[in-house]
């Protein structure tokens, strides 16, 4: 079996330069390592990432048993869903959440969401002309939030919608932007700063 390559670049630097400029790293680690390496951009938890369609299929294949719940993999955003989420579990444990979870997502109902999904499509994207041009990723943060808020939390209008929408892009946030992206990379600066913070 090959040997996959491991990231040459000091932890800290991947940590800073998968922050700053996320795409350009994982394109310069694929020119430079191939389409399977370790990196350590996750900070201390060493992660293999793996880009070629076959390799991923092979990976998620459920007879292979090769993965398990990523939990572990899943750190960086337990400042989002918390300690106790289904995605940070791993073995038996996640196993048991997910079995009592599924039965929402089957038959009927999963017809039902279908289309309440299709309905807030139509409602967000009905302004949109032909040949106007549009940032796709506003809409479909657009769309997805309403569709959380609606088939997850069962509110679609009024104050409790409007704080909980505004509490999850307060959150999602996060990410937009290298320096807000940097308090989920390094968890020494996930401080409560009061309202200066989203742990305040």
């Amino acid at each position: 079996m090959k040997q996959i390559d491991k990231l040459k670049t000091p932890k800290f630097i991947q940590q800073i330069q998968s922050t700053l400029k996320p795409l350009e790293f994982l394109d310069n680690c694929a020119q430079n390592y191939g389409e399977l390496f370790f990196t350590n951009f996750l900070g201390n938890l060493e992660t293999l990432v793996v880009s070629h369609p076959q390799d991923l299929q092979e990976l998620f294949n459920p007879k292979n048993k090769i993965l398990d719940a990523p939990g572990a993999a899943n750190e960086i955003v337990k400042p989002l869903v918390g300690e106790n989420s289904l995605i940070l579990q791993d073995g038996e444990r996640h196993r048991k959440q997910r079995k009592l979870m599924m039965p929402p997502f089957h038959g009927e109902k999963m017809l039902h969401y279908g289309e309440q999904i299709c309905e807030i499509t139509k409602q967000v994207t009905q302004h949109l002309q032909p040949g106007e041009t549009f940032i796709a990723r506003h809409l479909s943060e657009d769309i997805t939030m309403k569709i959380i808020l609606k088939v997850v939390f069962g509110i679609d209008e009024g104050l409790r919608f409007e704080k909980l929408k505004n509490l999850m892009t307060t959150w999602l946030g996060l990410t937009n932007s290298p320096l807000s992206a940097s308090v989920l990379l390094f968890p020494s600066l996930q401080k409560d700063l009061g309202s200066w913070s989203p742990w305040g």
